[in-house]
């Protein structure tokens, strides 16, 4: 899978009336399900189960690759898309909110023609919007796995948020405080501290990272739906009491400085309905181990999907 895989697609949208959209879709691997008759690039005819992957603020669809490719071997349809703003998706006016991104969600799956109710994996701001999506459309979502993004944040996402509001217009000063916060929150203390041509690696990174966005407005409209969601003000509404409803894993970090795991998370899954409808899963590493250090949240992500099961 690479960028070639990705096609642009023009998608009905509630709001918009229709949104470009970046996708990629993964099948199943033939010799591990020879029986799957999805046909292929498509999502039609296919009896494997369904993944749709939601990204995170300046997340580009290349950086699911390994949790496509692991989980399409585990017999899954994956779908990853491009959130809005990211290339090659387009990047309506501001202002933009998370529900915003949850209308951009279900337009997806109603395009794919997923109907029925489907896994649905989110990082950081794509977690976010997977939850808002489990508990706005319930009926959506069969198992939401939450990674480094329950709805319980640190502090030092607050004091970003201040620090954004306090710098203003100012593009420049915007831009190199993106940068340092990602690189501080991104890797834990250890590797910080005590590794640094990991950290130096990663500082020049993150040198690329503007060329994620599809327009200049983009990060800033992601930032207005991270920043409602953090802060309380964007609506939670209620989940369903009863079966059926979407259960949940949260796979948080113990360095993260945004959603750590331990108390945070454990407060995070309270609001999702406590240990009969929440499974709690922690790793080492900061908010980026998804990406610093792929093969065991790639894994842990691989067994919440295929663990999940009907609660009652």
């Amino acid at each position: 899978m690479s960028a070639k895989d990705i096609t642009v697609e023009t998608v009905p949208h509630p709001q918009l009336g229709s949104w470009e959209v970046g996708l990629r879709r993964s099948l199943p691997t033939p010799h591990n399900n020879p029986g799957y008759d999805g046909g292929a690039g498509t999502s039609s005819g296919g009896s494997a189960p369904r993944v749709l992957l939601i990204g995170g603020t300046g997340q580009t669809i290349d950086t699911w690759r390994p949790v496509e490719k692991a989980l399409a071997a585990a017999d899954y349809e994956v779908v990853a898309y491009a959130s809005r703003g990211i290339v090659p998706s387009s990047a309506p006016a501001l202002p933009w909110s998370l529900e915003d991104m949850v209308a951009d969600a279900v337009s997806v799956l109603d395009h794919l023609g997923w109907h029925e109710s489907v896994t649905v994996v989110g990082y950081s701001l794509g977690g976010f919007t997977a939850e808002l999506l489990a508990r706005t459309h319930p009926g959506r979502v069969a198992h939401a796995v939450l990674v480094g993004g329950h709805n319980q944040a640190a502090e030092v996402s607050r004091a970003a948020r201040e620090t954004r509001l306090a710098i203003g217009d100012n593009p420049q000063a915007l831009e190199a405080f993106e940068k340092f916060t990602t690189f501080v929150t991104t890797l834990d203390t250890e590797a910080l501290t005590q590794r640094p041509a990991l950290a130096k690696t990663w500082w020049e990174v993150l040198d690329f990272q503007s060329a994620a966005w599809s327009a200049p407005h983009a990060r800033e409209g992601q930032g207005q739906a991270v920043g409602a969601w953090i802060t309380g003000t964007a609506e939670r509404p209620e989940l369903p009491e009863m079966a059926p409803r979407p259960s949940f894993t949260l796979l948080s970090f113990h360095g993260d400085l945004h959603m750590p795991a331990g108390a945070p998370a454990e407060r995070a899954a309270e609001t999702l309905g406590g240990d009969d409808w929440v499974d709690l899963v922690s790793l080492p590493g900061g908010h980026g181990a998804l990406f610093a250090n792929p093969k065991p949240v790639v894994a842990a992500i691989v067994d919440a999907v295929s663990s999940s099961t009907p609660r009652s």
